[in-house]
């Protein structure tokens, strides 16, 4: 499944004649302000820290259907913000569970085998009710797999829970294909709370609504991390 047409697809169903009002970008997260204040988590580029956004200075005087197309950008920390735009033109859903998105998952894959993509922190209680809990990064830490290890045991999993990070760097399509027979949610800042995802494979999706724009802002131009930020609403949708 190729990435390109996931991202597109995002892009298209937003209306790109609205507005920006701000954009900060922290160590951690980018969020950027039109409708509503959308997130996405920070990724950079490691092998190559030359790649830079030459637009740097300027972000705020360009039209948000340009801002909107960084989303398909190969250099991260522009795909980043991209991700923030398209969660910033996202409305609010009609209809949504309020809840963290944790006990979606463990009520789904209890005594089942679990992936997990991305080490969240909640990965250490999951492990106790589930058959199996494998967890995949990039830089693995304690029993985390490598991510290369996806090819051997997404296939086998029943439940896959996946960051929105996934997006940004273009890993999505490879995971939804190697875990076509699994309950998949995707959930954290970056995923969309969008439809469009449901269309790919996406059963449900695990994101936020920001009822505090100024504070959040200045915490992550702070450095703050997800958990530090206040005035978050956790939604999920379903398919």
């Amino acid at each position: 499944m190729k990435m390109d047409a996931i991202k597109s697809d995002l892009i298209g169903s937003v209306n790109t004649n609205n507005n920006l009002v701000d954009i900060a970008v922290g160590a951690n997260l980018v969020a950027v302000e039109t409708i509503n204040l959308g997130l996405a988590s920070v990724l950079k580029e490691q092998q190559h820290p030359e790649k830079v956004i030459e637009e740097a200075g300027n972000l705020n005087s360009l039209p948000v259907k340009k801002l909107v197309q960084f989303l398909e950008s190969t250099i991260l920390l522009k795909a980043s913000i991209g991700m923030a735009v398209v969660n910033s033109l996202l409305p609010v859903p009609q209809k949504y569970d309020n809840g963290n998105a944790f006990r979606l998952i463990q009520s789904k894959s209890k005594g089942k085998n679990l992936g997990i993509i991305g080490h969240f922190h909640f990965v250490n209680r999951l492990k106790s009710t589930t058959k199996n809990c494998w967890v995949f990064e990039k830089e693995p830490q304690g029993e985390d797999l490598h991510e290369s290890k996806i090819y051997e045991f997404l296939p086998q999993c029943d439940v896959v829970a996946i960051t929105g990070q996934t997006i940004i760097n273009n890993t999505l399509g490879q995971i939804i294909e190697l875990s076509q027979k699994a309950y998949k949610i995707i959930l954290g800042p970056s995923a969309p709370l969008s439809p469009v995802l449901f269309d790919y494979g996406i059963d449900a999706i695990g994101g936020v609504r920001i009822n505090q724009n100024d504070a959040v802002k200045r915490y992550i131009i702070q450095g703050a991390n997800f958990r530090q930020l206040p005035g978050l609403d956790r939604l999920i949708i379903h398919k």
